[in-house]
């Protein structure tokens, strides 16, 4: 069992943490705050890389748990305020429906087991069906749900930007004694490192992990919080630090991602940031195809990374590498995939795995065919193409902040390509820009508060006596 009492008793205590937050904060602060507080703080201090495994369930990890425990008190404290029928009320519930066909799809296509040597995988059952269409629910319609529900207004999304930048400036000395140190905290507080320490060393010196799974994922949530103080500031000594802070996290694409952001944020309109997400759109979804008939232009993205750093060219052409013997094994399977077990992965004759899956893309693809991966992605590219569709219907002080909500999103995205899925953010972001992008147009009718209105059988005595007295 990985990890030491501790981090079982910070997992396992984490809903009565929620519970009591919610429940202490309902009639004092609004819902999107406390719900932001709830996702960011599981993300920031829970113990990494511990899971659950539950008899009859997938397993349980930090971010699984912190939104089935949002989405349980949402509805114990604040049902009467979420989010009721709006148009494209039920795109999310669609697209999972498509997940759950595939998934039923992928058990039925792989019940035969698979052997390598001394290594056998086994074939996939009903239960397997069942289990991967419960961790589609986890980990994709339950963040989008929550995201699309809670986050309906421009004062939603500002309270969200606040708690984010809030969040990055309270972790910053974590991150400072790490880049110091090198990555000992989560290994100190909860007996273990979650992932393997010589992914931390970066030159000379060390990427900060701090309560995460990897550096890479403490950078992108840097970068996240760094756009959320964009949008509510542009300039200050707030935005410089979080700057900083994100140089110190050692980690190159979210470092430039951060400079497109801050650049189309500073100079330009949000109709170049519009165009900017239509070619990440573009790109996202016609790189998977491309790579896999092989038309992409591999040789010459290599040698245009060689001119500015050899090193990380080494490293893209060996995920390209992997990404090749990874298609061709797909290519075997490729309407749903090969399922769980490592059965999409290359396996040795004498039984030992030998691939190395970076990009989330080529995982969904493996796993769960291409009826997977359109789904998958069906769920952040939409709300992308809604908000391009709507942005010029927002009044100005909106726009200003969706248009760098949305290129975040489209950043996190395109980051899927060579990455893998750290946490399960970027699909409550998306869920969120699905509402926003409708809700701040202005051809919808805004109203002050979405909570039903209060009747007679709800008010206090005292105020059903004044309503009964006032005049017709």
């Amino acid at each position: 069992m990985k990890g030491n009492a501790f981090a079982w008793v910070v997992l396992f205590g984490w809903p009565i943490v929620v519970f009591l937050f919610f429940a202490m904060r309902r009639s004092t602060h609004r819902v999107a705050r406390t719900t932001a507080w709830m996702m960011f703080v599981s993300v920031m201090l829970l113990p990494s890389s511990v899971e659950y495994d539950p008899p009859g369930l997938p397993s349980l990890d930090k971010h699984r748990i912190a939104f089935v425990c949002i989405a349980i008190a949402l509805q114990l404290f604040h049902r009467q305020q979420l989010l009721g029928r709006v148009r494209g009320h039920n795109f999310p519930r669609l697209v999972f429906l498509v997940m759950v066909y595939g998934a039923v799809q992928t058990a039925a296509t792989n019940a035969d087991a698979l052997t390598f040597g001394r290594k056998t995988l086994p074939g996939l059952t009903s239960y397997d069906a069942l289990s991967l269409s419960m961790g589609l629910l986890l980990d994709c319609y339950l963040p989008f749900v929550v995201g699309q529900r809670v986050f309906r207004s421009e004062r939603d999304l500002r309270d969200l930007f606040e708690v984010m930048r809030t969040c990055a400036l309270v972790y910053a000395p974590l991150i400072l004694l790490e880049w110091r140190l090198s990555p000992q905290l989560h290994n100190w507080v909860y007996g273990f490192h979650p992932s393997e320490f010589i992914q931390a060393m970066r030159g000379d010196g060390f990427r900060p992990v701090v309560f995460m799974n990897h550096g890479l994922s403490v950078a992108m949530w840097v970068f996240s919080c760094l756009c959320a103080t964009l949008a509510l500031e542009r300039v200050g000594a707030r935005t410089l630090f979080i700057w900083v802070e994100l140089v110190l996290c050692r980690s190159m694409a979210p470092t430039l991602y951060a400079g497109l952001a801050t650049l189309l944020g500073w100079l330009t309109r949000p109709r170049v940031s519009a165009a900017v997400i239509v070619a990440v759109v573009f790109v996202v979804t016609l790189y998977p195809i491309t790579r896999a008939t092989g038309s992409f232009p591999a040789d010459d993205v290599l040698e245009f990374f060689r001119g500015i750093d050899s090193e990380r060219a080494a490293s893209l052409e060996f995920r390209m590498q992997n990404e090749d013997a990874l298609l061709e094994r797909a290519s075997v399977r490729p309407t749903y995939g090969w399922g769980g077990f490592g059965r999409n992965r290359i396996w040795a004759e004498w039984g030992q795995d030998v691939s190395v899956t970076d990009g989330y893309w080529i995982i969904m693809l493996g796993t769960l065919g291409y009826v997977g991966w359109g789904a998958f992605f069906a769920l952040l590219v939409f709300p992308l193409l809604r908000y391009v569709w709507h942005f010029r219907e927002m009044p100005a002080s909106s726009r200003a902040m969706m248009s760098v909500f949305a290129l975040m999103m489209a950043l996190f995205t395109l980051d899927l390509l060579p990455n893998a899925r750290s946490d399960f953010l970027s699909i409550a972001y998306a869920g969120m820009l699905w509402t926003l992008s409708e809700r701040l147009s202005q051809k919808v009718p805004r109203q002050a508060s979405l909570a039903r209105a209060p009747t007679a059988s709800t008010l206090p005595p005292r105020e059903v006596a004044v309503q009964r007295q006032a005049p017709a």
